[in-house]
């Protein structure tokens, strides 16, 4: 039976059934896929706007430090510019103080640093004939100040300030003492040699030595003269 062709019978509402059926299906699919794409889409804008928001938070706290970096910057060069303005053609007499404790082993104390006119004093321990010397002083000083509380007019006026002592002069070409003590031969001798290299000492050398019994303890005690220049 050549060229026969199929006939669908089925009434035409239930034709329709199906065909709607098909299309609910189609739609919900599409539907699902559109649904599907929109979130992934917010997906995607939520992980960039987050993105933005903390490379937005990194890039000011980078910011702030750049500037904090360039404000830091700023003043040590202009600390710098200071030092070097005031070093000129000056003896570094702060950075001598600092290279000789920088310098000085444990085993060995300075005693005093002092110029040629003694405007340098470190104070530190004071012999025991100086101190002597400052006791024998303060006896008259107190049978004075007793004397002074019977007048209690005379115990009233203003006292005269005491005149203070400061370093002024520029030490460069001038000669400086150094005196100090240790109980380590080695030590001593390292410590000189490193004052003696210092760059801006000119020439040094060592004044005297001799051995004397400290509070029970045999030590060393020495004496540096060292010419200084100017810090170029």
């Amino acid at each position: 039976m050549k060229g026969n062709k199929k006939v669908n019978l089925l009434p035409v509402e239930i034709k329709n059934k199906y065909i709607n059926k098909y299309l609910i299906y189609a739609a919900a699919a599409i539907c699902g896929a559109f649904v599907i794409a929109l979130s992934v889409q917010y997906i995607n804008i939520g992980v960039l706007s987050h993105s933005i928001h903390t490379m937005q938070q990194k890039n000011e706290r980078f910011n702030e430090e750049k500037s904090k970096m360039e404000q830091l910057q700023k003043k040590i060069t202009e600390h710098r510019e200071f030092l070097d303005s005031y070093r000129d053609g000056k003896f570094p007499f702060s950075d001598f103080m600092r290279d000789l404790e920088l310098s000085r082993p444990y085993s060995v104390s300075i005693i005093s640093v002092d110029s040629k006119d003694r405007l340098v004093n470190e104070g530190v321990p004071e012999k025991k004939e100086e101190i002597e010397q400052k006791e024998e002083k303060t006896e008259p000083e107190e049978t004075e100040n007793s004397e002074n509380t019977d007048n209690p007019e005379e115990s009233e006026q203003p006292k005269e300030p005491e005149a203070k002592i400061e370093y002024q002069k520029d030490l460069a070409d001038e000669e400086i003492t150094v005196r100090g003590y240790g109980t380590n031969q080695e030590d001593i001798s390292k410590f000189i040699y490193a004052i003696t290299n210092l760059g801006y000492i000119k020439s040094a050398k060592i004044t005297a030595i001799e051995q004397r019994e400290l509070e029970g303890n045999l030590v060393n005690i020495f004496e540096i003269s060292v010419v200084g220049g100017a810090l170029n």
